[in-house]
């Protein structure tokens, strides 16, 4: 059943990176952190389920590459700038959730998950100078050009979040099915052994990877929460198998990097958006029109294997992180001077 669900996710990977992408060649550049991390697994089998979901890190790494460099392309780029701008972007995003996630295997002791985390990414990059000698004619721009505006007037529909009474509504509905999660893990087969302290310094790990990604501390916090939320019903859908097992920390640590990735991504952007000059919500709002893409691919590909955690982290991604991060500004307003005040 597992080789089958895996199977599953890969054909489905193939057919959501070309749809994303348009283009053969950069879609096949996707699925190669799946072969790295495949190749990490049977060369070191304590890699475990860890290594499926390094394998769905790199390849969102390389899909979130694959369209900055389309983007440029597209604006008239050349192609070997566009993969060194593209490179930067995404390693300044994601790089810090990487070596949270790093860091937090090495608190466990599992080299052989670390080493597949960093394989899948590590392939994601250097597949990417490969996109600079591909062709890109007329007809793949205006292809993309085409896909790229239909997907941002889908993920329109996610920007309503951003509203603050929206925002505390989606959050408190968070709350709630948090809370039933957590009632269900403690009735379910998941066992904790004293690990709870180990799993604090793992929070600190991610939040301190999401301060230095975002470079706003509400984001970041809002970012953790909206990881754990999808952690937690990860562990919920373990907590369901009928026999007791101990909580499997490399799962978490490795669904918790997964969830991380698009919203790395759209908080990077809105830091972008916002040092031009946006406000909060017109920042939020061009990160989950680029970004938000990242998150429904995953949701897809994960579907099969890991269906519960999918959903969770799609509405961590496109609805309780920008919910979150705004209700924590609305709480917690960010001191200005009084030129800039006078300013507004």
């Amino acid at each position: 059943m597992v080789a089958l669900a895996l199977s599953i996710a890969a054909i489905l990977s193939g057919i959501v990176f070309y749809y994303q992408l348009r283009h053969v060649l950069l879609a096949a550049l996707c699925l190669l952190p799946m072969a790295a991390a495949a190749a990490v697994a049977l060369a070191l089998p304590r890699a475990g389920a860890s290594a499926g979901f390094a394998a769905l890190f790199g390849m969102a790494a390389a899909l979130a590459l694959g369209e900055r460099i389309v983007r440029a392309v597209a604006s008239g780029t050349a192609p070997r700038r566009a993969v060194g701008q593209a490179n930067r972007a995404v390693a300044l995003a994601l790089g810090p959730v990487l070596l949270a996630a790093l860091l937090s295997f090495a608190v466990f002791a599992a080299a052989e998950a670390a080493a597949s985390f960093a394989a899948s990414f590590a392939t994601a990059f250097a597949a990417s100078w490969l996109a600079c000698i591909f062709p890109y004619t007329e007809d793949f721009i205006a292809r993309a050009n085409a896909a790229r505006e239909r997907r941002e007037r889908m993920l329109e529909r996610a920007v309503s979040a951003i509203a603050p009474r929206w925002a505390f509504s989606i959050f408190g509905i968070a709350a709630v099915l948090a809370t039933v999660a957590g009632f269900g893990i403690r009735a379910g087969t998941v066992v904790f052994d004293g690990i709870a302290p180990w799993l604090g310094a793992v929070a600190i790990l991610f939040l301190t990877g999401f301060a230095a990604a975002l470079r706003d501390g509400r984001a970041a916090l809002g970012a953790l929460l909206a990881v754990s939320f999808a952690v937690l019903f990860l562990t919920w859908s373990q907590a369901r198998l009928p026999e007791a097992l101990p909580f499997d920390t490399l799962t978490a640590i490795g669904g918790a990097a997964l969830a991380a990735v698009p919203l790395a991504l759209i908080g990077a952007r809105a830091r972008e958006a916002m040092r031009e000059g946006d406000d909060l919500a017109s920042a939020l709002t061009q990160g989950l029109r680029e970004n938000g893409f990242v998150a429904v691919a995953l949701a897809l590909i994960a579907a099969a294997p890991v269906p519960v955690f999918a959903l969770a982290s799609l509405f961590a991604s496109l609805l309780l992180f920008p919910a979150a991060t705004v209700a924590l500004h609305t709480l917690f307003p960010r001191r200005i001077s009084l030129e800039e005040a006078f300013r507004r």
